[in-house]
């Protein structure tokens, strides 16, 4: 399994929101990671897709982040662009999980109960 480290823009963005993410590192999706979440929120709606055919058994916690929202739709990927297109990206993000926090924690919650 290989795995990268978060990328300059994206450590230099979430410290702008206060988070340290020097330390992240992205890996493979697997069905063990995907067991122990409640819920799995994609900025791509083919990645939503591609998860749920991979692994149909947890197809019913992955969602697009916007549908938490509002109307689904895929928020672009800035890998390898500039800084601004980073903080536009992060932006959206906290604007959506802003509007879509009440849906995303009672879908968790759903989700964790069903589990148990």
């Amino acid at each position: 399994m290989i795995e990268r480290g978060a990328s300059h823009n994206s450590q230099v963005v979430a410290a702008q929101y206060g988070f340290d993410i020097s330390g992240h590192m992205a890996r493979m999706v697997e069905e063990s990671i995907l067991s122990e979440a409640d819920l799995v929120l994609c900025m791509e709606e083919g990645h939503v897709e591609a998860l749920k055919v991979e692994f149909p058994d947890q197809a019913n916690k992955i969602f697009p982040i916007t549908a938490m929202a509002g109307p689904a739709y895929s928020v672009a990927d800035p890998f390898g662009g500039s800084l601004l297109d980073y903080q536009r990206m992060a932006a959206e993000l906290a604007s959506i999980i802003d509007r879509g926090l009440d849906r995303i924690i009672d879908l968790a919650e759903t989700n964790s109960t069903l589990e148990d």
